[in-house]
Parts: structure tokens; C-alpha cells; sequence
């Protein structure tokens, strides 16, 4: 049964609410900032060969139902392997189909009619389909591989998402890449020598190998793998057992070892399993409640002040970016004693403050976390920035004063600016029967009247926004 119009409250943590088929857009704001390599995402082994093909058939055929059910009930990534028959009636899209020892599954054209139905009625959408294996059966030729590489490239057309792509968030894809999207990786004989730019290479695939795997073998392959998983890239997890009879569901074994943001899931990149719209889709959901929890637990970004950036305040703007409802809390890299402010990320996904203590001046190394319900998460990668604190100029130096030629009453004031910034100057003659003149001038130097035979005490000082220097003392005789 299609469970399409089944939601889930994933978890207390986050808090959120989302559709099976349209998960990754109904979370975009919580997962918006992890990369596809960040993701656990929920797999079909063996998607092409479903009980709706022959229903009496549970050796051969590895899923309950199509592959636009599948989709519709969380999938993401679709594993697939191919036969081609040479010869084929119905055109290239009907001699590729999928296949298990003799039996044929799913053809070409059946599998992108599904994807295509399903992103038309889910455009924030990605599925992958990742193509395991090609083969040519019969004693037919080979496989044209020129040929097919036109194939895929027409049949999803601009939904395809080049393989660039693996280096942006799933935010940053929304943006350059709007719209629903398909990711082709395939065996590099279909792209090899060709314009790969939409062709992603094939996903390495761990796997408990040849025979009959019961649950412990598998359980023992699985510890095996996590204990030095695959660090980088796309890679998936056949988390397959099969006796005598065909594969096994062992859907409620696959929840038990891996719960919602445990260990495996936080290292898990695609888990391929049999009967995947059984149990309710526990372990789809439990799949896709660990990737909020990866957010999560990733911690925080800081987006502004920028690495190596200068700041003239005490108390900047800070921003970045993290989980809905979580709380940032502001610390110095390397100390964490000195909780300097906290903010609240909005439901974009985006937070901003200013320190409610001021930083020291220097460089400073900021770094933050988030919390949410009491559970706390990585520290953010610091981001070292200048911090100026704003201070009143320094005193202006280098008094000296000159005669107008034209006139014994008239002198020219000159004096040197202090460092920093200055908006001007106060300056004050007192003359020795203790008259006093003020002038306020934006200039280094001014013209003043004075009395013939006289002594003036001069003060001058320069000032900003934030205060006025020390004075500069001098005197003049006339």
C-alpha cells in the first residue's frame, strides 16, 4: 500500500513536521546547510525489481511496489542494475531494463516515467539514481554506450544536476539549481571520454559479499564497515540479508541497529535495504530524522564578522546561521568560560545578535554552539576576526606657529594630527590678563588675532565620536 500521505513528527529535538514524499523540501530549513555527502538517505537495493512485476516471486524481486511508490515513501536513492538486449522491441528505453540472476525487472522508459511523475508532483525534491551494474546478456554485442550516455542525457533533460554539485549545501542547490533534480551515477564506461558534467561518478557500494547472509553476518560486516567507514563522497551500505528462500526483511533488526542519530546513522551515507515500505517506514523515517540530527549536532555557522575581517565596535553585528528554535550561546575559541551573548535561530534558519559583554581588543577567535531541549551541539569553526575598540584620539603633537607678513597682529597656528580618526579640533587661546578665545576647526592649522607684546597659553585637543584627547600645551609670545 502507498503510503504517500503518511507525515511525521520526527522528533523532540527539532520539532518538525514533514510529508514522506516531499521530506527534503518540508525540512529545507533545518537541513539546508548540510552537503549531500552530510546526508543519511534512505535507499532501495535492487529498486527496478518489485513484487507488482510477478507477486509470486520473493526470490527474485527485492520490493513490494514500483518505483514511484518507493519515492513517494521517502526514497531517495534508487539501486539499480541493468541488462541490455540487443535487438529489443521499443527502442533503446525498452532494451535496458533491470534484472536478478535470469528474471527481468523494470524497463528504461517504466523508471523514468516514475522519477519524472514523482519530481513533477515533488519539485524540491533529489533522487539519485545510482546505477550499480551494466551488463550485456545474451550473446548479443556489447552494450552502445555512446548511444546510452544521449539516452540519459535526453530522458531527464534539465533536471539532471551536475557533478558539481557535490560541493554545495542542499541550500546553496536550491538556489543555483531550483527545481526538481535528478543525479545520474553511473559506471564510468558510460561517461568516460564524453562531456561528464551531468554524469556522477558510480557510488562505491560496501556489501556483506557472495552467499547467504543471516542477520549476524551482516551485523558483523556492519561493525566491520563503521569502525573505518568511507570519509568522503557518496557511498552506500547494502544493508541486504538473504537465506534460501530470497531476501529477508529484516526492516525492525535494521531500526534496532541504526536508532535515530546514533552512531551509524551519524556515518552513513546511503543505506540500500529490501521491503522498504514495510513496518510503517520506521527506518525511513528514523533515516530522516537523523539528518536533522546531523544538523543539528554540526553546530552553527558564523557568516559575519568574516574571517579576518576588522571591526570598530565592542560589540558587532554578529550572524550566522543554524537549527530552527535552537539557542546560539557566543564564546571565545579555546576558552568557553565567557558566554559573551546568545541568540535565537529564526525558522530561515538564520541568527543574529551583538555581544552583550564587550570583546577585548586584538584578534579575536569566536566560536559558538547551539542548544536545543538541553542537548548541546558542536562548536562552530571559529572565525578570527580584528577587534578595534573605538577610543578617542590621542593628542595632537608638533605645535608651531608663524607670522603674517602683512601684519604683526595675525598668526598662523600650525599642529600634527594623532593616529586614528579625528572629526576636528577645540582650540583655546588665554592671553595674560586672562582673556580667552575658542575656535572649533576641522583643519591642522588656523589663523588667530593676537595683541602685540603678549603671551598666550595654548590647549589644543582633538576629538571623534567616542571622546576628546588630552590637550596639547604649548605657549606663544607676540
Amino acid at each position: 500500500m502507498d503510503q504517500e500521505e503518511h507525515t511525521e513528527q520526527p522528533s523532540q529535538e527539532i520539532n518538525a513536521t514533514y510529508n514522506l514524499k516531499s521530506w527534503m523540501a518540508d525540512l529545507h530549513p533545518f537541513i539546508q546547510y548540510l552537503k549531500l555527502t552530510d546526508l543519511s538517505l534512505p535507499g532501495t537495493h535492487n529498486a527496478g525489481m518489485d513484487k507488482e512485476i510477478k507477486p509470486s516471486d520473493s526470490y527474485n524481486y527485492f520490493q513490494d511496489y514500483r518505483i514511484e511508490t518507493q519515492l513517494n515513501n521517502g526514497i531517495r536513492v534508487l539501486d539499480i542494475r541493468f541488462r541490455y538486449a540487443h535487438g529489443g522491441v521499443g527502442g533503446y528505453e525498452r532494451q535496458l531494463f533491470t534484472f536478478h540472476d535470469s528474471k527481468g525487472g523494470r524497463y528504461l522508459d517504466e523508471i523514468k516515467g516514475d522519477i519524472n511523475n514523482f519530481l513533477s508532483n515533488n519539485p524540491g525534491e533529489i533522487v539519485i539514481l545510482a546505477v550499480h551494474k551494466f551488463e550485456a546478456g545474451g550473446n548479443g554485442p556489447g552494450i552502445p554506450w555512446h548511444d546510452y550516455f544521449n539516452v540519459f542525457s535526453s530522458i531527464f533533460g534539465s533536471k539532471l544536476l551536475p557533478r558539481s554539485a557535490i560541493n554545495l549545501t542542499l541550500g546553496q542547490i536550491k538556489t543555483q539549481y531550483p527545481g526538481p533534480r535528478i543525479i545520474l551515477a553511473m559506471p564510468s564506461e558510460i561517461w568516460a571520454g564524453r562531456d561528464n558534467t551531468f554524469f556522477w561518478n558510480k557510488i562505491p557500494h560496501e556489501w556483506a559479499g557472495d552467499g547467504l547472509v543471516d542477520e549476524n553476518r551482516l551485523k558483523n560486516h556492519l561493525v566491520s564497515v563503521f569502525t573505518n567507514p568511507p570519509s568522503t563522497g557518496l557511498w552506500s551500505m547494502s544493508a541486504t540479508a538473504y537465506n534460501l528462500g530470497g531476501p529477508i526483511d529484516i526492516i525492525s533488526k535494521l531500526c534496532e541497529w541504526y536508532p535515530t542519530g546514533g552512531d551509524w546513522q551519524s556515518k552513513s551515507s546511503v543505506i540500500n535495504f529490501d521491503w522498504v515500505t514495510r513496518r510503517n517506514q520506521q527506518f525511513i523515517h528514523q533515516c530522516i530524522r537523523s539528518n536533522e540530527s546531523k544538523a543539528f549536532l554540526l553546530g552553527p555557522t558564523i557568516l559575519e564578522p568574516a574571517e579576518g575581517a576588522e571591526v570598530n565596535n565592542s560589540t558587532p553585528f554578529i550572524m550566522g546561521t543554524g537549527t530552527p528554535g535552537a539557542t546560539v550561546r557566543l564564546y571565545e575559541g579555546g576558552l568557553g568560560t565567557i558566554l559573551y551573548g546568545t541568540a535565537q535561530v529564526q525558522g530561515n534558519g538564520i541568527w543574529s545578535t551583538r555581544p552583550v559583554v564587550d570583546l577585548p581588543d586584538g584578534v579575536f577567535p569566536l566560536t559558538c554552539d547551539q542548544v536545543l531541549n538541553g542537548q548541546s551541539s558542536r562548536y562552530a569553526k571559529e572565525s578570527k576576526f580584528l577587534v578595534k575598540r573605538p577610543h578617542p584620539p590621542q593628542a595632537p603633537s608638533n605645535f608651531t606657529f608663524s607670522f603674517n607678513s602683512h601684519t604683526n597682529t595675525l598668526r598662523l597656528l600650525n599642529w600634527s594630527a594623532p593616529a586614528g580618526p579625528v572629526a576636528g579640533y577645540n582650540l583655546t587661546l588665554t592671553d595674560t590678563r586672562g582673556g580667552t578665545r575658542s575656535f572649533t576647526v576641522t583643519t591642522t592649522n588656523h589663523t588667530v588675532s593676537v595683541n602685540p607684546n603678549d603671551r598666550y597659553q595654548i590647549k589644543i585637543t582633538a576629538y571623534n565620536d567616542f571622546g576628546e584627547s588630552p590637550p596639547l600645551l604649548a605657549e606663544m609670545s607676540t
